[in-house]
């Protein structure tokens, strides 16, 4: 009996002495760095980008298992502080979103419109007009207020831009031969139909 629980038991225990030697090798976090963590994870940051930003920010390589330690919505086991944190930055994350530049209507305008200077200037005629209906779609509120019945605005494609420049189409006149200016010189300009068919009729005696 002894010898089938000491059995089981070494079974176990390189399971056990993973996990230990797991939990071990991640490195140790302050305190900056766990809110760091949470922060950017309340701001829908994935774990492989939350580790890139610590690795940037203070030098320092964690697994995205770690990152996940400090998501409530993948661990049970964060701290009521972190969870508190977390819940606080996302909320004002969302309600501040309208402190990001390109959520203005005023600096959307401003970009289309230089976008579609860059494009004239290189002669991408396509892009631009492409460019100018969004512009005008900006200024009738069309985004603001679209419904979702209501058709998108076509998208911008590849084509546009890189679409050739727009050249009016060359007017060439028929080549004029040696031989129709001989033939014109001896028997002269043809004859004109006459207005009146009925002129040319002598009249019957």
């Amino acid at each position: 009996m002894q010898d089938s629980v000491r059995a089981g038991d070494s079974a176990e225990a390189p399971a056990c002495t993973r996990l230990l030697q797991n939990e071990e090798s991640m490195p140790t976090l302050s305190d900056e760095m766990k809110a760091f963590i949470v922060k950017r994870l309340a701001c829908f940051d994935t774990p492989s980008q939350v580790a890139a930003a610590v690795k940037a920010n203070f030098d320092i390589e964690i697994a995205r298992q770690h990152v996940y330690a400090y998501d409530p919505n993948s661990s049970e086991r964060i701290s009521p502080r972190w969870r508190e944190l977390h819940a606080a930055t996302r909320a004002a994350f969302l309600r501040d979103a309208a402190e990001i530049g390109i959520a203005h209507r005023t600096v959307r305008l401003r970009m289309l419109d230089r976008m579609t200077r860059n494009a004239e200037a290189h002669n991408y005629f396509a892009l631009a007009a492409a460019l100018m209906e969004q512009a005008a779609r900006e200024c009738g509120g069309f985004y603001e207020s679209r419904k979702g019945s209501e058709p998108r605005p076509p998208a911008i494609t590849a084509a546009a831009l890189t679409a050739p420049a727009i050249t009016a189409p060359a007017i060439t006149a028929p080549a004029v031969t040696a031989p129709a200016l001989t033939a014109l010189a001896i028997t002269g300009p043809a004859p004109s139909a006459p207005e009146n068919p009925a002129a040319a009729v002598p009249a019957a005696r």
